[in-house]
C-alpha cells in the first residue's frame, strides 16, 4: 500500500466544502493511535469562494442543492 499511497504531512482541505470537527471521545481501543498521529485540524472556511458560500446559504435557507436536483424532459 506504501507504493500507491503519497506520504504527506498535512491533509488540503480546501475542496471540502463542509467539514466540522470530531468532538466526542474515541474508542479506548483507538485513543493510543490518536495520541500517535497529532493529527492538527486547520480548516478555514475562509478558502470557500463566494460562490460556493451563496450556494450553501441556498441550500440551507430552502433545501435545495443548486445543480443537483433536475428533470429530464423527453
Amino acid at each position: 500500500m506504501k507504493s500507491h499511497v503519497a506520504v504527506i504531512n498535512e491533509f488540503d482541505y480546501s475542496s471540502i466544502d463542509k467539514l466540522s470537527q470530531f468532538s466526542v471521545t474515541y474508542p479506548k481501543v483507538m485513543q493510543d493511535r490518536i495520541n500517535r498521529k497529532n493529527w492538527n485540524y486547520d480548516f478555514s472556511f475562509s478558502k470557500t469562494t463566494l460562490k460556493e458560500k451563496i450556494k450553501r446559504f441556498y441550500e440551507k435557507l430552502n433545501g435545495i442543492r443548486i445543480g443537483k436536483y433536475y428533470f429530464t424532459v423527453k
